[in-house]
């Protein structure tokens, strides 16, 4: 298997290689090392044509229309063109100078509760699993369970005595 993948990579190579010395019936070889390093002025006239495209195919800064429907399996369809059955189609003005994205709303300032329990839930990422106002409970949840443990940690210490 390693010979024939050898001879394969090898026959591969020379035939690549002969189109450098093979002549076409017009006398040149079929391929130059010119033909693989593209020409500059090739490159920057292919560059300003496709820029020009681009360029042209800016969209509209006009208001357009969107048509919105449900087909007959419930998924929803969008296009720039009204379907055929008008009857429950809605029209969605889109506006290409304005921002679509509601902005979040502003935070509101608190004052700061004294005994620190407001820090640590800052502190913590957001958004959290838990609504964020059950978790100062559950701190205190976890300072009881603590003292639980150190209990019965120190009952057990007293038994094994």
């Amino acid at each position: 298997m390693k010979m024939l993948s050898g001879f394969l990579s090898m026959l591969l190579v020379v035939g690549i290689g002969g189109l450098f010395f093979l002549e076409t019936p017009g006398g040149e070889p079929w391929l130059s090392p010119g033909d693989l390093v593209p020409d500059a002025d090739g490159l920057q006239h292919q560059a300003r044509k496709e820029f020009n495209q681009v360029k042209g195919a800016v969209v509209s800064t006009e208001p357009s229309t969107v048509y919105r429907w449900q087909d007959a399996n419930g998924v929803w369809q969008f296009s720039d063109t009204p379907p055929e059955d008008m009857r429950h189609v809605q029209t969605v003005q889109v506006d290409p100078d304005r921002n679509l994205i509601k902005g979040l709303p502003p935070r509101q300032t608190e004052p700061e509760d004294p005994s620190g329990a407001e820090s640590i839930v800052n502190s913590l990422p957001f958004p959290a699993t838990i609504p964020m106002g059950e978790i100062p409970k559950l701190i205190e949840d976890a300072k009881n369970l603590q003292k639980l443990v150190d209990e019965r940690e120190q009952r057990i210490s007293e038994a094994s005595q």
